[in-house]
């Protein structure tokens, strides 16, 4: 046991780790049968801390990389060597827009003769329907609505239950509603001023309120800066005025 413990080395690349006894002899690899190994396998080529980083600095030097250089972000901080910003400093040292004409005119120019996306195109009737019912069958929205989350707050502080983004399949334009009542067969729209265009209001959202009502449903459209004054006390007033008894 002694024995081998003694026969025992050390890597030769500096690595500190014991080598194992040759099985056999390799004169290649330079130690015969029943003697020490000179390298642990795969260290032979391997290099220390030291060298590789001298390397490294040498083959960024050739290429044309100097020490000392500054962040180009304008930061004034000095970046390591080979690189020319720091860490996170790449988007900020970015100038994106405003474009001059001269770009502008550049890009336009790589775009000429390119066939647009969808530009002048229209969707057949028979596309449109398509895209209706795959509409129906997502998730939608994937977040809800501050507006959205107030008034159904309202409701639960009634005690009143509700649906909230129900398909309604039974009209020609039909749509995930906002909250739905069943007991008063009324639905509840909460319309954000910016995408439904207030005070006016969006075309589709009256041809919707007009087939909705077709239907025998309640409509109630309550507008994004209405909901955040309004108190529940407001809201209770508003659904008597569409039959709901509380």
């Amino acid at each position: 046991m002694q024995e081998a413990n003694k026969m025992i080395g050390f890597c030769n690349c500096g690595c500190g780790r014991k080598t194992t006894i040759a099985p056999f002899s390799n004169l290649k690899m330079g130690y015969k049968k029943g003697e020490p190994r000179i390298y642990i396998s795969g260290h032979n080529n391997k290099k220390s801390e030291e060298e590789r980083l001298r390397d490294k600095k040498e083959s960024l030097r050739q290429k044309g990389h100097v020490e000392g250089q500054l962040c180009k972000c304008g930061c004034g901080s000095i970046v390591k060597l080979g690189n020319i910003y720091i860490n996170g400093h790449y988007r900020k040292g970015r100038k994106i827009g405003p474009f001059s004409d001269k770009h502008k005119k550049k890009l336009s120019l790589s775009h000429l003769g390119l066939p647009s996306n969808n530009k002048g195109k229209k969707a057949s009737e028979e596309t449109k329907q398509k895209i209706r019912l795959a509409r129906l069958n997502q998730i939608t929205p994937v977040k809800d609505t501050k507006i959205e989350i107030k008034i159904r707050t309202f409701l639960e502080q009634l005690n009143m239950s509700y649906k909230k983004h129900l398909p309604i399949r039974d009209i020609k334009h039909f749509y995930p509603c906002d909250i739905y009542i069943s007991e008063y067969n009324l639905i509840i729209e909460c319309d954000g001023n910016y995408w439904h265009k207030y005070p006016d209001g969006t075309e589709i959202d009256y041809i919707r309120t007009k087939e909705l009502q077709e239907q025998g449903y309640k409509v109630l459209r309550l507008w994004e800066s209405d909901i955040n004054k309004m108190d529940i006390k407001i809201f209770i007033d508003i659904l008597k005025n569409y039959g709901v008894m509380i």
